[in-house]
């Protein structure tokens, strides 16, 4: 109980620097961090659990469901608590081709280079597991890189101060320390803590890579909403 507390407590902290960074208020704010969370703490990581054969639909339906009530909960008690922000100078979302490209070809480099470091720490308990070939795996990723842009745009498309440094500390927390921190039946000690490192590494590099590539070159002055 105490590491489930402390894995919300993480998450509510994330969320509150989010909305100290942005001016966005309201509905706004409530579900640009609903769907931060859920997309990057919840689903993006049940449909990489699924296609390795850690859980099966079935069980990642209820998870997402219990998962996404607690995002909501989390992020109506930062809305809530959040005081109207002046207009300020904030960089905002930028996509296009070459920059969506960026992302992913960044996010693969990452998790390719990550899953090599920590391996070796983790490999007897994925040999019980279904490893999909490396050309599905880096499919995959493609495609969870995808929903870590799709999850961030409406905390960019409000406008977010630092946001590499912002979202760097967003997918680090949410998407990597705070679901590993808890007790988990699927996944013993010896190996979330491995994981707990690569990906928190990971994700930060990969939180700040995305911030700085969809944000380069535009910033305008953000009325709060």
């Amino acid at each position: 109980m105490i590491a489930l507390a402390a894995s919300h407590l993480l998450i509510l902290i994330t969320f509150a620097l989010i909305a100290w960074a942005t001016p966005a208020r309201g509905w706004r704010l409530f579900l640009a961090l609903l769907a931060l969370g859920a997309g990057v703490g919840s689903f993006n990581l049940l449909i990489e659990a699924i296609a390795f054969g850690v859980i099966g639909w079935a069980q990642a339906a209820n998870a997402f469901a219990m998962q996404l009530g607690v995002f909501a909960l989390l992020a109506a008690l930062v809305t809530l608590a959040s005081p109207k922000r002046p207009a300020t100078n904030a960089p905002t979302l930028r996509l296009g081709p070459l920059r969506i490209a960026g992302v992913v070809l960044g996010y693969e480099a990452l998790y390719v280079t990550a899953g090599m470091l920590v391996f070796p720490y983790v490999a007897a308990f994925y040999a019980d597991h279904h490893i999909p070939a490396i050309g599905e795996v880096l499919a995959l990723q493609a495609v969870r890189a995808l929903v870590f842009v799709a999850s961030s745009v409406l905390v960019l498309r409000g406008g977010l101060r630092f946001a590499p440094l912002v979202l760097g500390v967003a997918f680090s927390v949410i998407g990597g320390l705070s679901p590993l921190l808890p007790d988990n039946p699927l996944m013993p000690p010896e190996v979330r803590v491995p994981h707990a490192v690569e990906v928190g590494i990971s994700n930060f590099l990969f939180g700040a890579l995305t911030g700085w590539l969809l944000t380069r070159g535009n910033q305008r002055r953000t009325a709060a909403a």
